[in-house]
């Protein structure tokens, strides 16, 4: 499966805290970069078409309920920008 550099930099966050997260989690956990919810939904939504995530439910938030995403069993991806690589 081949993923962009920013496809990546989410999924290695989902590995490290191994835990579903919503977007608006990933968002708060990625203190070197600064992500818009609405890119994040759409790069969440393309992981899942891959079938790189999958949607494990939902989160109650303050105003209502957000997706929570938790990544696949490890899978052989490649980066689409740079050499291939396993993670």
């Amino acid at each position: 499966m081949k993923l962009t550099g920013k496809e990546l930099e989410i999924m290695g966050l989902l590995w490290r805290v191994k835990k579903p997260m919503t977007t608006t989690e990933i968002i708060e956990a990625s203190t070197d970069r600064t992500w818009k919810e609405g890119s994040v939904f759409s790069i969440m939504n393309t992981l899942v078409k891959k079938g790189a995530v999958y949607l494990q439910g939902h989160k109650p938030t303050v105003s209502n309920h957000a997706r929570a995403y938790e990544v696949l069993q490890a899978k052989t991806i490649t980066a689409s920008s740079t050499n291939n690589k396993k993670i």
